[in-house]
């Protein structure tokens, strides 16, 4: 997790009539890890968002910095 250039898949066992429990629990914990990857990712993304946007609209009323204008 982390990486935003690339993704990498989940290891996943394939599971078939025959497959333990065992099997199925492991590909249940590997994909809750990936989720919870995903959570915390996204977590510190809106995070780091409303940091910026307090710091727009307390030191710039909400405008954009005139370099950042189209």
């Amino acid at each position: 997790m982390g990486n935003d250039a690339q993704s990498v898949p989940i290891n996943l066992t394939t599971i078939t009539s025959q497959s333990s429990l065992a099997q199925i629990n492991n590909n249940f914990r590997k994909i809750q890890a990936e989720v919870s990857g995903v959570r915390q990712d996204f977590g510190r993304r809106v995070r780091e968002f409303e940091d910026h946007k307090d710091y727009m609209e307390r030191y710039l009323d909400g405008e954009r910095p005139a370099n950042w204008r189209k």
